[in-house]
């Protein structure tokens, strides 16, 4: 859990503040406080009890885990597709989420992806696109 609040610390704007919204597990403020932001943070709780339908404001991030998990066959439990390898997992998860973000639309009826939601791209990307790019991208370290 360290890792992901700091993983998250150094991705985020500095000036901007920090919004997380979790479960009511007793460790997350302390590892907030740990993480030492060095910026606001507004920590609202859900209660994990709580109805899980889309009033519910930790189900869309629950939903896609839980389809993540169905979706890749390494995950999926009494499977030959298992991951040997951490490396393989690592490159199935980034194929999985680029489909998922790029390809795949939100709707059948619109087409449109994530993505192009959240004004990342314009376009959707075709499979192929996807497929010839190696996973996962290499980003440059400023």
């Amino acid at each position: 859990m360290r890792e992901c609040f700091e993983a998250l610390g150094g991705v985020l704007a500095s000036d901007l503040p920090i919004r997380l919204q979790t479960d009511k597990k007793r460790t997350y403020p302390t590892e907030c406080k740990r993480a030492n932001f060095h910026r606001v943070l507004y920590h609202r709780t859900t209660d994990s009890r709580k109805r899980r339908d889309y009033r519910n404001l930790l189900f869309p991030i629950n939903h896609t885990l839980a389809m993540m998990r169905d979706g890749m066959s390494c995950l999926v439990r009494r499977s030959w597709g298992a991951a040997k390898k951490i490396k393989g997992l690592q490159r199935h998860a980034w194929l999985w989420t680029a489909y998922r973000n790029y390809v795949r639309g939100v709707t059948v009826r619109t087409r449109t992806t994530p993505a192009q939601s959240a004004g990342v791209c314009d376009q959707r990307w075709k499979l192929k696109e996807v497929l010839r790019w190696r996973w996962p991208l290499q980003m440059s370290q400023p």
